[in-house]
């Protein structure tokens, strides 16, 4: 019995040694993983990445040049473009980021840069395109106060009086002690020649007179 077991035990060492042995080294160079088990990663898709780090960064011309180059590449990308236009934006090239982001279509704006674009036409008073954008960024952000902010204020240079109104009080209703939505809420109505109501919200917003 010893024997036979003793055979068994040493007839099973060379397998035990394949079972263990290490798989030889990859080539240099050679992927670690199989490319089958990975979500591929282009070219163009790490460079847009870079350019999105480094504007997060704040570095915007080494960001807008990497954007350059995919955008070059792939001119009919609009996303791509809207997003070149963005930081542009933030670097302060407002000019260039007004060309950049009314070259795409509207419907292609995320509603970040519709709003930033909605931002920068405000300067040369295209007002009623402004609002257009502002609701954009409000249909995707309802809960964005400074955009709503924005519209209502643009609205009012518009004289869309009631329009206007209905935007100050959906922040008023949100936030009732926003001293100056309050003021700018009771400006328009002013305007909108509700003197009245203008009266008693102007009231609201001035401190409560000494009792002698």
């Amino acid at each position: 019995m010893k024997r036979r077991l003793s055979f068994i035990f040493f007839a099973m060492l060379p397998l035990a040694a394949v079972t263990v042995a290490a798989p030889p080294p990859p080539p240099p160079g050679a992927p670690v993983v199989p490319a089958a088990a990975l979500e591929i990663i282009s070219t163009d898709q790490a460079r847009v990445e870079l350019a999105r780090v480094l504007s997060y960064a704040k570095r915007y011309d080494e960001a807008l040049a990497e954007y350059r180059t995919v955008v070059v590449a792939r001119p009919a990308d609009t996303a791509l473009r809207a997003e070149y236009g963005q930081v542009l934006g933030w670097a302060g090239r407002h000019a260039e980021a007004v060309a950049a982001l009314s070259a795409v279509p509207a419907a292609d704006l995320s509603p970040d840069a519709a709003v930033l674009l909605a931002d920068l036409i405000l300067g040369d008073k295209k007002f009623a395109e402004a609002a257009v954008l502002y609701r954009r960024g409000l249909a995707a952000k309802p809960a964005d106060a400074l955009t709503r902010f924005k519209l209502a204020r643009v609205l009012s240079w518009e004289k869309h009086y009631d329009d206007s109104l209905v935007e100050y009080r959906t922040l008023l209703a949100a936030a009732p002690d926003d001293l100056q939505v309050r003021r700018h809420y009771a400006q328009t109505l002013g305007w909108a020649g509700r003197l009245e109501d203008a009266a008693a919200e102007w009231r609201r917003t001035l401190p409560a007179e000494a009792t002698p």
